[in-house]
């Protein structure tokens, strides 16, 4: 939802709070994150996980996927799951989102349900597969993928419309 502050002809201010309704977008360059969690949740996958051998989707009733989320090449990310989880991994994606490997063979951490990494030169993407403990809209609400090694407190992700976009009186 989003807030109007309006200004009378004799001066008295007031605000209006309305609901932002963006199902009439579909998810192009017109609509990008904003905040601290980059992850998009639009993306996830309740069929399976993403195989750390060739990077493919394999179909299960155990696993949730995050899909390849974007990445920038050498900046440091953490990802963490708020809901904690017995199995995790990680694999690496290219500009064209064909598989580069996996947090054994190209670097990341994983520690108390905190995955610490940093994508390589040529990677631009990045999969993220758990062992689920909850039903997928639980999951979906508790991924947080954000720049730096810290882990810092869940934040929904946001989506932010194109000024160019909005209609203004």
């Amino acid at each position: 939802s989003f807030a109007f502050i309006s200004r009378s002809a004799t001066g008295v201010f007031s605000i209006s709070q309305t609901a932002l309704d963006l199902t009439e977008y579909t998810k192009t360059s017109d609509i990008t994150e904003s905040g601290k969690n980059k992850i998009d949740t639009s993306i996830f996958n309740s069929t399976g996980y993403l195989s750390n051998a060739n990077g493919l989707l394999v179909p299960s009733i155990y696993y949730y996927n995050t899909g390849k989320q974007k990445v920038t090449p050498l900046k440091a990310y953490t990802c963490t799951n708020t809901l904690g989880t017995w199995y995790t991994f990680m694999n690496f994606y290219d500009v064209n989102g064909a598989f580069l490997g996996n947090n054994s063979t190209l670097g990341g951490t994983y520690l108390a349900g905190v995955w610490k990494f940093t994508p390589p030169a040529n990677c631009y993407f990045v999969g993220f597969s758990w062992a689920f403990t909850s039903d997928f809209a639980t999951f979906k609400n508790s991924v947080q993928l954000e720049l730096g090694t810290n882990r810092t407190i869940y934040e929904a992700p946001k989506k932010v419309i194109k000024e160019s976009l909005l209609e203004t009186n």
